[in-house]
């Protein structure tokens, strides 16, 4: 199976060990042991995926192309009220040819947080709306604009017209 870690968002290869009702345990395939561990699936379903589903799928959707440092709207799934928030790609995971980015946005306090997503998932992550001032690069997105203080206003609340 494809297993997504509640902690941090990656996905990861997983092999279930036991099944003890809504419960099992699995253990992550290139891991050691130590990082087994028992997960409720009726609790996050939306954490497993058939094998290669995610960990092997490249991005083929709108963002297919959008690389490190490109900045994208995300929809953390762990909190922040389900809020779009204006992030940035930090990273991009090259084993497989997979579409999966780690993106760093914040708070409205400052604080940072990094999560793994992939290109694909449009529930967690779109393109920036176009904005009318600013430079921007080949994805329309805004670069050297309202930055304020360090971690800037990559927390505003972005609001998308779906």
């Amino acid at each position: 199976i494809d297993y997504r870690d509640p902690g941090n968002g990656e996905w990861a290869a997983a092999r279930i060990l036991v099944k003890m009702g809504n419960k099992a345990k699995i253990t992550y395939l290139h891991y050691n042991s130590n990082y087994d561990t028992i997960v409720n699936f009726k609790d996050k379903p939306g954490n497993f995926a058939i094998y290669g589903a995610v960990t092997k799928a490249a991005a083929t959707g709108a963002l297919a192309n959008y690389k490190v440092n490109d900045f994208v709207n995300y929809r953390p799934d762990t909190d922040h009220k389900g809020k779009w928030r204006r992030a940035q790609i930090i990273k991009v995971d090259t084993k497989y040819g997979s579409g999966k980015v780690r993106v760093e946005y914040y708070d409205w306090i400052g604080n940072s947080y990094k999560r793994w997503t992939h290109l694909d998932n449009d529930q967690e992550i779109k393109a920036l709306p176009a904005h009318n001032h600013g430079n921007q690069n080949n994805h329309g997105h805004v670069q050297n604009c309202c930055t304020h203080n360090g971690a800037a206003m990559m927390d505003q609340d972005v609001n998308l017209i779906d």
